[in-house]
């Protein structure tokens, strides 16, 4: 359930969003995704990656590092298939 929910999230954000976009008459929709999202940002996860590899501890930051990046791509894989299903349903 772990690996699923931001996925599940991120989708069901941007599915709101990019719906209500139109009636809002917001220019850039990606603006507003910022503020429901950032709680599975992984900024911190990223940042004692970065200190890590340069302390010299590549095992730990390197996978630290994968991690952040995994979960950044399944926020990025709920976002655009909300917005490539919205696509394909609005024209």
């Amino acid at each position: 359930m772990t690996l699923v929910f931001p996925i599940m999230t991120s989708f069901l954000t941007a599915a709101t969003v990019f719906r209500s976009a139109g009636y809002l008459h917001v220019d850039n929709p990606i603006r507003l995704l910022v503020a429901p999202l950032v709680t599975f940002l992984p900024g911190g996860m990223l940042a004692i990656a970065t200190m890590e590899i340069a302390a010299g501890q590549m095992v730990s930051g390197v996978s630290r590092l994968v991690n952040g990046f995994v979960q950044l791509a399944r926020l990025a894989v709920g976002i655009v298939s909300a917005g490539a299903l919205l696509r394909g349903i609005t024209g």
